[in-house]
């Protein structure tokens, strides 16, 4: 059986380091986009995180991207 997956809404969240806590243990602070075009490419949406994120003071560890898709029988 065929399915088909139709993307509905796309986000991406930056994960910045946010240092240390007390412990040692590393510390990071995420920050959340909304409205991601369904049909972008996963190479232009990392350009476009990256362009993000270098207007933050903190590095970059990680991009995450959430997405919400209908599933469908063809």
């Amino acid at each position: 059986m065929a399915v088909q997956q139709s993307i509905n809404k796309r986000t991406i969240a930056l994960v910045l380091d946010a240092g240390v806590d007390g412990n040692g243990q590393a510390l990071t602070k995420s920050y959340s986009y909304s409205g991601v075009k369904t049909d972008a490419n996963p190479e232009d949406v990392l350009k476009v995180a990256n362009a993000i994120a270098s207007l933050y003071a903190a590095d970059l560890n990680g991009v995450l991207v959430t997405e919400k898709s209908d599933l469908a029988s063809m």
